[in-house]
């Protein structure tokens, strides 16, 4: 019986133990950002901006819960990810807030610009992320303008969704790719 007392608390703090050490998952269509004209990210967070070639942009419904949410998946065209980040209140565990922007374009795109229900075209869709709370949203209303050569990509959008509030209304980004 006292071989259980001892055993048992031992096995609780050795099955607990979380994994230690770097985790990495090669996304080998991840294209580095090198070189940043930021411009529209708010000051009391950063911005980051992924470009992923040859995947495409799914919009997942959600028909219990009513909802729409975004799957990368692979395919032939270039989805570009834009990331606003804030972190919450020292000390406090769900104060982090975050917006995403998605998009998805041809690959073989040079100039291209959509405006309000054009936007549908390159399925824009917005998404928030705060206090254990998290929503996507179409974008129709707004301008998106994008010059894409072989060096770099370079994109301007200005926007605003009726459905919930948002803090990153203008984006205006370059590029240069590896």
């Amino acid at each position: 019986m006292k071989i259980i007392y001892f055993l048992f608390p031992l096995f609780i703090a050795t099955a607990c133990k979380t994994q230690t050490g770097t985790v990495t998952a090669p996304e080998k269509t991840i294209m580095k950002n090198s070189n940043m004209d930021r411009k529209g990210c708010p000051s009391d967070g950063t911005c980051s901006v992924k470009v992923l070639k040859d995947k495409s942009l799914e919009i997942r419904k959600d028909e219990t819960m009513r909802t729409i949410y975004p799957e990368i998946v692979d395919g032939n065209n270039i989805v570009v990810e834009y990331t606003y980040f804030r972190s919450g209140p020292e000390g406090t565990a769900d104060g982090n807030y975050s917006e995403t922007i998605q998009f998805e374009l041809p690959a073989k795109t040079k100039d291209l610009v959509k405006q309000n229900g054009g936007l549908a075209d390159v399925k824009m869709l917005f998404g928030k992320s705060g206090y254990r709370n998290l929503e996507y949203h179409m974008v129709s209303d707004g301008k998106l303008s994008v010059q894409n050569t072989e060096n770099g990509l370079s994109f301007t959008l200005d926007f605003k969704m009726d459905k919930t509030p948002q803090v990153v209304t203008h984006i205006n980004e370059s590029i240069t790719l590896r």
